[in-house]
């Protein structure tokens, strides 16, 4: 069987560094008014410098997911990966699923054109939360009948269902997930007991993340929190990203 990806790294002899971020749901205060913007200026610039200490001042290789991997972008084309003028910190990059130059799914397409109508009208400081409430209120009981909608391929239809009758919230957490986000990944890649314990692995986020991936999602581009070109630029590109890079995207994604 496929070795997990940290373990995979450890057997071809890397020291794995994982990078805990302000959006990571093991931190309480993941949810707050945090934005892209704001890891690529701290979170993302403090990880690097202080693996490169660690590594005697020597570049290394950087694996980025998701708003990681915008984060890490975002970073990069403002100059915060430099360790000189003409010195990087990072030796080579893999970006996986988000890149610099954004290409979203169609139906998360329709769902960025949909947010520029209500965008502004939600409220400051509300959450969005994959897991389910206990004790659920109205809308949660709205958003989970509206998710419990979503059409599944046969292929993931058992392994979507599996656990619908058990005290486990896999099945409900995975409909979250896929409302908020997209189809994520295949049920046949997926260990049943990974999904009956999705609660345990993911969290839940601040409105402001999103309502900047609007403005990606809409311009296909890393922007800022206002929409802006603020990193994207010939200048910046050839000015700080000088190092080999990888973009994956797996082609049965539909986030």
């Amino acid at each position: 069987p496929a070795l997990p990806l940290p373990r995979d790294f450890v057997a071809q002899g890397y020291t794995p560094w994982l990078l805990d971020h302000r959006l990571s749901h093991r931190l309480p205060y993941a949810g707050g008014k945090h934005t892209t913007d704001t890891l690529s200026r701290f979170d993302i610039p403090l990880a690097l410098r202080r693996i490169y200490a660690e590594e005697a001042n020597q570049p290394f290789d950087v694996f980025a997911h998701c708003v990681g991997a915008a984060a890490f972008a975002m970073a990069v084309l403002r100059g915060r990966a430099d360790a000189a003028p003409d010195r990087s910190m990072v030796r080579s990059a893999t970006l996986h699923a988000v890149h610099p130059w954004i290409v979203p799914s169609a139906g998360n397409q329709f769902s960025a054109a949909l947010a520029a109508l209500y965008k502004d009208a939600l409220p400051d400081g509300l959450q969005i939360d994959p897991i389910p409430p206990k004790d659920a209120g109205l809308m949660d009981q709205v958003v989970d009948r509206i998710a419990a909608t979503l059409p599944w391929a046969l292929r993931d239809r058992l392994g979507h269902e599996q656990d619908r009758t058990r005290d486990e919230t896999g099945f409900a957490v995975c409909n979250r997930m896929t409302l908020f986000y997209g189809q994520e990944w295949l049920h046949d890649n997926l260990h049943a007991a990974t999904h009956a314990r999705l609660a345990e692995l993911v969290g839940e986020g601040g409105l402001e993340v999103f309502r900047q991936l609007f403005f990606m999602a809409l311009r296909r581009r890393l922007t800022d929190r206002n929409g802006e070109n603020a990193y994207l630029t010939h200048k910046r590109l050839m000015a700080h990203w000088t190092f080999p890079t990888l973009f994956v995207h797996g082609s049965d994604n539909r986030v």
